[in-house]
């Protein structure tokens, strides 16, 4: 998939004063979250285990996003602290986001720092990401009247 930078790379400060741009994840699309100094050590053995890191954004506390694609139709959904293997890391899957480049937080940017193609995240990535959990029904969106 096409790197979507040109619109991550927006700088929301000079178009939104002091609002931040968030990019929404799921299908198709999720982040590894790696928080801090844990979670980019984390993301480094990802890295040598395998996965192929494309666009990555530093993010004001240390730590780094990356971006990867899922097979189509695959579901991957959030998770905080469930992969063990992994301290550090959160997954922003389905239903989920994560702040743009060119936002802050207190002050401090979120700053795309590998400007590449989204690779398709590898197979036990996408497992250990589901851990086991099934996907639930999606509520109804048809309007009442």
């Amino acid at each position: 998939m096409p790197s979507p930078a040109p619109l991550l790379g927006l700088k929301p400060s000079r178009v939104l004063g002091a609002c931040g741009v968030g990019v929404a994840t799921g299908q198709g699309v999720f982040v590894v979250d790696a928080d801090g100094a844990q979670g980019r050590a984390s993301l480094d053995v990802l890295e040598m285990s395998g996965a192929d890191l494309g666009l990555l954004v530093d993010t004001p506390s240390g730590g780094r996003h990356a971006y990867f694609t899922a097979p189509d139709g695959q579901w991957v959904p959030n998770s905080v602290k469930r992969l063990s293997s992994y301290p550090g890391i959160d997954i922003r899957g389905d239903g989920g986001f994560v702040a743009a480049p060119g936002s802050s937080y207190n002050g401090k940017p979120y700053i795309l720092t590998a400007d590449a193609d989204l690779h398709q995240a590898p197979d036990w990535l996408i497992s250990a990401a589901i851990g086991g959990r099934k996907q639930r029904d999606k509520a109804d969106t048809n309007p009442l009247i």
